[in-house]
Formats: C-alpha cells, sequence, structure tokens
C-alpha cells in the first residue's frame, strides 16, 4: 500500500512539472516579445537623449559666443564710461588678504589709473599682525617712538600709526620698523595726501587677539580722521563683511573683481555713496548713473 503511495505522489509531481515547463515554453515567446519592446524603448529613449544633448551643445556654443561679444563690449565701452572721471583724486588701497590678491587689487589699481587718479597707493598689512605676541615687541614699541600704556593695546596704536602715515603723502620712514620686519608692504607710495581708501579684507573669520579685528581698527582709525572709506570684497569671497561695514556707515562694493563693481567704485569715489553688487546686502547693481 505504502508502495502505491509514493508511486501516486511521484505521478502527480512529475505532472506538475511536466505543466510548469509546459507553461515556461508556451510563455517564453512572450517574454522575449515584450523584451524586443523594451529594448526598442529604450534605443528611442536614448535617441530622445542624444538629440536633446546636440541641441544643447549647439545652445551652449551660441551663448559662449553672445557671452563673448557682450564681454568685449563691456570691456571696450568700461573705459569710455570712466575716462578721467577722477583727475586730482589720491587713493589708497589697503589689501588685508591672506594671499595679496595680485590680480584683484591690480583690477581695481587698473581701473582708477584709467578714470585720472593722481596717485594710487598700495599698503599690503599682514592680517595676522598681533604685536601682543610679537618677541621683539618692547624694541619695536621704542623704534617706532610709541608711547604705549597698555601692552594688550600696541595693536590699536600700530594701526593708528600705519593708517596716519598711509594717507599722509609723506613717506614711510616713521614705520620702516614694521616693513622691516614684514609686517606691512607699500607699493606706488604717493606723495600727495590720499582723499579715499579702499579696504579689501581677509577672508579670516577672526583676526588674532581677543576683542580685536585689523580691518574694523583700520576703518574705526580712518573715521576718526574723516577719510573716505570704501570696503570692497569678491563675489567668491568665503566671507562677506559687508554688513559689518554698512553697520560702520561706510560704502560697499561686493563684487569688486567685476566690471559693475569697478563701475560702482568709480561711483562711488565721485560721491555717490552705498552698497552695490549682487549679495542680498547691496542695494542695488550700481549707483543711478
Amino acid at each position: 500500500m505504502r508502495y502505491h503511495i509514493i508511486s501516486i505522489v511521484t505521478i502527480f509531481l512529475t505532472l506538475g512539472i511536466g505543466i510548469l515547463i509546459g507553461n515556461f515554453l508556451s510563455n517564453e515567446g512572450v517574454i522575449m516579445e515584450e523584451q524586443k519592446k523594451l529594448m526598442a524603448a529604450l534605443e528611442k529613449d536614448l535617441l530622445s537623449l542624444m538629440t536633446v544633448r546636440d541641441q544643447l551643445k549647439t545652445k551652449i556654443t551660441l551663448l559662449e559666443a553672445e557671452k563673448k561679444l557682450n564681454d568685449d563690449f563691456i570691456n571696450y565701452t568700461f573705459p569710455l564710461l570712466i575716462n578721467g572721471a577722477l583727475k586730482t583724486k589720491n587713493v589708497l588701497i589697503i589689501d588685508l588678504t591672506e594671499s595679496n590678491n595680485r590680480k584683484v587689487v591690480e583690477g581695481i589699481v587698473d581701473a582708477l589709473r584709467v578714470a585720472g587718479v593722481d596717485s594710487v597707493t598700495t599698503g599690503n598689512i599682514l592680517e595676522g599682525m598681533d604685536l601682543t605676541k610679537f618677541p621683539e615687541r618692547e624694541s619695536l614699541i621704542d623704534k617706532l617712538g610709541l608711547n604705549v600704556t597698555y601692552p594688550n593695546d600696541i595693536n590699536y596704536h600700530i594701526v593708528d600709526l600705519i593708517v596716519r602715515t598711509l594717507i599722509s603723502g609723506r613717506g614711510s620712514e616713521n614705520i620702516s620698523p614694521l616693513l622691516e620686519a614684514g609686517f606691512i608692504s607699500i607699493e606706488d607710495e604717493g606723495s600727495n595726501p590720499v582723499d579715499s581708501v579702499v579696504i579689501i579684507p581677509s577672508n579670516m573669520s577672526e583676526a588674532a587677539g581677543k576683542g580685536y579685528r585689523l580691518d574694523l581698527a583700520i576703518i574705526d582709525a580712518l573715521k576718526r580722521l574723516n577719510v573716505e572709506i570704501i570696503g570692497v570684497e569678491t563675489v567668491s569671497a568665503k566671507t562677506s563683511y559687508v554688513n559689518e561695514y554698512k553697520a560702520k556707515g561706510i560704502s560697499t562694493v561686493d563684487n569688486i573683481d567685476t566690471i559693475p563693481g569697478k563701475l560702482a567704485l568709480i561711483h562711488i569715489l565721485l560721491g555717490k555713496k552705498g552698497n552695490f553688487g549682487v549679495k542680498g546686502s547691496a542695494s542695488s547693481l550700481l549707483p543711478p548713473l
């Protein structure tokens, strides 16, 4: 009896397997047909994507050509707009960037010279300048002839001395110890008193010394001397100080590495105060022309 049951089970299993194989064979044609449809759809999508890619490449080429034409036009007209606009002006650029960004500084200097300034002096001040930690601090104080009552105030005394010297137009002999120590360097020193100062802040979020930041100390020293100050930065500046400068009541340009930024700077120097550029802190791209 047991053997009969095993035989019957074996027969049914064989029938089931046969049915499954038959179904698979009968459906194989359907599966193959669906695969063909899927491949055809993928080929169609791929061709469509290639067409879109080619269209975009053509559009990019046209846009690049249009941008070049616009850039050429702007570069041609910019000197015409500012030529000779700043005659009799004497400008000081104070660069606090760690790498002393030559391209940015040279772009500003070139624009100012086209605008006809009498002189443009560049002072590169070491952002990490902290005389409270300088080993030869006492000797330096003596050489500079400073009267420092509180040692922690030395940075403010130094800043005040540097600022007064740079805007005086009387030479830099009295800060020669700072030049020799590498805290500051001066290029194209003018011989006339400075009318306006352009300050390029560091990308450092904080400067050395508790409660002390070099750019703000310079701005405060200049304000005490009633000298016009313009704070500038590049579009890609890691840290923006425009809002802080606005709170100090000075004009700003947040895209000085562009033609519109340089044009805004020229117009600020012509008396049109404000905060200009492309960032949220700017009131407009340019002052009313």
